[in-house]
């Protein structure tokens, strides 16, 4: 369900300060697309709070005329559109006249919770306000309409009785002081017309359609997200284990099924056959969808993880400029403090010369002294404002610096955490395939392995021998210590702490074409510790710490190499031609 307010008038060229007659013509048009598609229903008319009817003009004069002590930029009127998918729209009621008593139940309710979102005294339901609203079936025009059940609404600026003014795009929120008394929070009301609708119809909403998940995927900040994802793995684990209920009752009916079909003659074929239908069946209905959800998880927490890299990696050229900055600033001050200093010795070296020449002739000393100590003062005092300035702006970068090492933290630990839910999504996805791979072992007499995504041919063998990774806490822990490394010492000590070493395997080429990580007994290189985008995360760092190079980027630059050559070769061959052309051509006598 997607519920949304705007302060103009959608659909048409009206605007929302004046009168609302262009909107109220748009919102028929649905009668006109229904006659061209040859939808043969009767027009939904107009309804005001009390659920009666109304015809267009009474709409247009009753909002046009509510609008006392308005001025005539003020906004006269606003637009509520609530729109219902298809799985709501079938929790309505099976016939058309079911779902339309099921619209004006919910709109009546929903309105009510937008007056009391006012918090206010005069406003404490939809009686109290004025509006309009009209029920559309469809979306699109007349050429491609297709059902969409969705409610438009007109409602005034200013309440039924014409005294007080509300508005619902007001950023105030529920204010007890200061001028403006009440407010409206928007995010509120979405989330109490999601909460009529599923206890009206009591419905279960999943947290990937909830207004707070999608509001946060949109416009959420990075703990917003984070929380969200949190819920959806959460929902999604329990579903699994509900769906895996369902499979053993599914596995229970299948074997008598195939018990059944034993004694009525079918041949083993016809029975393998039997088998592998009611196979895909249960895939396609119970396993694919999450299998996708899940894949669809992993891009979702990695993407996090790329986004609070690249804010990390643009929080430290900023952490830089101003540790440069800090340090010019302490330059300039000790070099300002010199000249203070030396303005003090030079002032001590005057005086001590004028006594000397006074003994001589006094007039001129009185004169140097009076001369150089103003000009020596105005130096040191010049000093000691740039210095009183230079220590203003000096503490106001190490402020800087302050937030944004807390900045960079908190992105550490942002990128931290969106990589232990990939990790942990996308092990939930293998432990899925892998229990679907032992469903059809058991259930087909071949047990022939499902693919069910083309690998490689080495990964196929390794899955069949290790299909599930055996290392998912210390893959998180290398995730963690290569992230925060920013040297090579620095990541030899947090591996050392770990009881780990890291060894390169060398290419022929002259690169490193894996790592191999120690500890104890055992040792796995990266690609059999995770799957490829994180392998290739693990030896890109520490060959750019060590200074190595990657063996698959030198076999890339040759690949290049090599068809810049052909490319050449391809171009000079005519050229070449010609001139052998040219070469062994007849040679003319004179």
């Amino acid at each position: 369900m997607n519920v949304k307010i705007q302060n103009k008038a959608p659909f048409s060229s009206d605007n929302n300060t004046g009168t609302c007659k262009g909107y109220v013509t748009y919102l028929q048009h649905e009668k006109e697309d229904k006659e061209k598609a040859g939808i043969l229903r009767e027009d939904i008319p107009f309804f005001d709070a009390f659920g009666n009817e109304a015809d267009a003009k009474s709409v247009i004069d009753s909002i046009d005329g509510n609008k006392k002590q308005l001025h005539k930029a003020d906004t006269k009127y606003y637009s509520n559109i609530i729109s219902f998918s298809d799985e709501e729209t079938t929790l309505m009621g099976d016939t058309r006249e079911q779902r339309l008593n099921a619209t004006h139940a919910l709109v009546a309710k929903m309105m009510d919770a937008y007056a009391r979102n006012f918090n206010h005294d005069g406003v404490r339901s939809r009686e109290d306000l004025l509006f309009y609203y009209t029920i559309h079936e469809y979306r699109g025009n007349a050429s491609a309409l297709k059902p969409g059940l969705h409610v438009h609404m007109i409602i005034s600026r200013k309440d039924r009785s014409n005294t007080y003014k509300l508005s619902p795009m007001t950023n105030h929120r529920k204010g007890t002081s200061g001028v403006i008394k009440h407010g409206f929070h928007r995010n509120d009301y979405y989330r109490e017309c999601e909460r009529i609708f599923d206890e009206h119809f009591k419905h279960e909403r999943s947290v990937e359609q909830s207004f707070d998940y999608c509001n946060a995927m949109r416009h959420g900040t990075e703990e917003e997200r984070a929380e969200q994802l949190r819920r959806y793995v959460a929902e999604m684990h329990l579903e699994r284990i509900v769906t895996e209920e369902k499979m053993q009752l599914w596995q229970k009916y299948a074997q008598e099924a195939v018990s059944q079909n034993s004694h009525r003659g079918e041949t083993p074929a016809e029975q393998e056959k039997i088998r592998l239908n009611q196979f895909w069946n249960t895939f396609h209905s119970h396993y694919k969808p999450l299998l996708d959800s899940l894949k669809a998880d992993c891009q979702m927490a990695f993407s996090i993880y790329d986004r609070a890299k690249s804010y990390s990696a643009l929080n430290a050229e900023y952490l830089d400029a101003e540790i440069r900055k800090l340090r010019n600033c302490n330059a300039l001050i000790e070099n300002l403090t010199a000249e203070i200093s030396k303005a003090n010795s030079s002032k001590v070296f005057l005086a001590t010369f004028s006594l000397l020449l006074s003994a001589v002739n006094p007039v001129p000393a009185i004169l140097l002294m009076i001369m150089g100590g103003l000009m020596l003062g105005f130096k040191k005092n010049a000093a000691f404002k740039n210095r009183l300035f230079l220590y203003g702006k000096t503490k106001t970068i190490r402020d800087n610096i302050l937030i944004l090492k807390e900045k960079q933290e908190a992105l550490r630990y942002s990128k931290n955490d969106a990589l232990r839910k990939y990790i942990y999504v996308k092990d939930q996805r293998d432990e899925l395939k892998f229990e679907l791979i032992s469903l059809k072992k058991k259930l087909t007499e071949t047990g022939a392995e499902l693919e069910l995504d083309p690998v490689r041919e080495k990964d196929r063998e390794y899955n069949k021998k290790k299909p599930l990774r055996r290392y998912p806490v210390l893959e998180y822990e290398l995730c963690c210590i290569f992230n925060t490394s920013s040297n090579s010492a620095e990541l030899e000590r947090q591996l050392y702490y770990q009881g780990l070493s890291c060894l390169p395997k060398m290419h022929s080429n002259g690169g490193v074409a894996d790592l191999e990580f120690i500890r104890g007994n055992e040792c796995m290189t990266g690609s059999e510790l995770s799957d490829h985008r994180i392998a290739v995360f693990f030896l890109d760092k520490w060959c750019d710490l060590k200074g190595f190079t990657p063996a698959y980027k030198i076999r890339a630059e040759q690949t290049r190499a090599q068809q810049q050559t052909q490319i050449h070769q391809q171009a000079q061959k005519p050229v070449q031609q010609q001139i052998n052309k040219q070469n062994n051509g007849p040679k003319h006598r004179r």
